[in-house]
């Protein structure tokens, strides 16, 4: 059988599951975490429906959130 690259964004069994939340803007968000020195993974990325970002929660939380930006300019 031919190994396949996976996508990023597809299902690893080795991950941990990861909740994400929907939020309206992403990058209001982040510019307003970012003033008080959040710890982000990454910068915000774009996803299928829109922005993305992974951040730690003041109480060390990891927090994935995620918008529908991109669906709304459609």
């Amino acid at each position: 059988m031919e190994n396949k690259e996976r996508k990023s964004n597809s299902y690893n069994p080795k991950e941990e599951p990861k909740i994400w939340f929907i939020i309206d803007n992403v990058m209001e968000l982040y510019t307003k975490l970012e003033k008080e020195n959040s710890h982000f993974f990454c910068e915000p990325y774009k996803v299928e429906k829109g922005i993305a970002m992974e951040f730690t929660s003041p109480l060390g939380n990891q927090l994935y959130i995620s918008d529908c930006s991109l669906l709304k300019k459609s």
